[in-house]
């Protein structure tokens, strides 16, 4: 469990706690102990950043954070901030579950010092010598830029931030020549934070789909209920679910057997009120394509 934010939404409990130190931001549990543990890996990531984007690669005990933010619940060094700051963190935090080592690396070939918050990192196998990392989607601002704005800027969903795992075993790598950009082309997405994506190949090994459900637009208010599938190596979006009656955002997709989607908790809207779907479940069956 890495980074995170503390929530002021009711001081008055007596279970709350206030932010604690930025230096022990992963947690491990033991499921033969029942322990919880913790790992100091400040000297590569001194932050605890929350809404960034995480994925990994178990086949080569990777795991991976792309960006994120800080906000007055990140730390006691940032509980200073006003209820609306929002401190974008560029780097991509690379941890190796063997060796317990994490590394950063830099994101500036793709974010040109604009990073992101809220979208996704899938880890797609199959692809190049150790496969490759996809973000998408979220929010973006300067880095390290102090505002009080809270409308901010949108990528647009047609733009892909792609990395080679193999350049992490390169010596030196490169970072420049380690993150591409990628234009997708089809039914393009409309531009959303805080959905939930996951990825599953054809049984073939002929194609590899990342599909994509839900999520919200902060400056536009638009809340979606819809599913699309982003296929590889061709980067086509098709729409496979249009826009539906119970939109949601904030909650977590999971893969089941290669075959569903299983997506859990988030909040949904309804006459303008927030309610949070915490032990809502809803599986979408995944139509696998040997083509797109």
């Amino acid at each position: 469990m890495y980074g995170g934010t503390t929530s002021y939404w009711n001081t008055s409990s007596p279970t709350f706690q206030a932010p604690q130190s930025k230096q022990y931001s992963l947690w491990s549990y033991d499921t033969q102990s029942k322990i919880w543990g913790q790992h100091d890996v400040s000297a590569a990531a001194p932050w605890r950043p929350s809404a960034g984007a995480s994925t990994e690669a178990p086949e080569l005990g990777l795991t991976f954070w792309y960006n994120g933010m800080l906000d007055s619940g990140s730390s006691q060094e940032t509980q200073f901030f006003g209820d609306q700051v929002k401190v974008f963190l560029e780097g991509m935090v690379v941890y190796n579950t063997s060796s317990q080592v994490a590394m950063n690396i830099s994101t500036l070939p793709v974010d040109q010092g604009q990073p992101r918050t809220r979208g996704s990192l899938q880890y797609v196998p199959g692809i190049g010598e150790k496969g490759i990392l996809i973000y998408m989607g979220g929010t973006y601002r300067p880095a390290n830029e102090i505002d009080n704005n809270v409308a901010v800027n949108y990528l647009d969903m047609s733009e892909l931030d792609v990395f080679d795992v193999a350049s992490l075993f390169e010596k030196p790598l490169n970072t420049t020549t380690a993150w591409h950009h990628q234009k997708a082309t089809g039914d393009i997405p409309l531009s959303r934070g805080q959905f939930c994506a996951v990825t599953a190949s054809a049984p073939d090994g002929s194609s590899h789909n990342i599909y994509i459900y839900g999520g919200w637009n902060e400056r536009t208010y638009t809340y979606f209920d819809d599913v699309y599938v982003l296929s590889l190596p061709s980067f086509t979006w098709t729409m496979l679910y249009g826009e539906g009656s119970g939109p949601r955002f904030g909650h977590t997709c999971h893969l089941v057997g290669n075959r569903q989607m299983l997506t859990v908790g988030g909040i949904s809207t309804f006459d303008v009120k927030r309610e949070y779907l915490a032990f809502l479940t809803i599986v979408i069956r995944l139509t696998l394509h040997s083509t797109l």
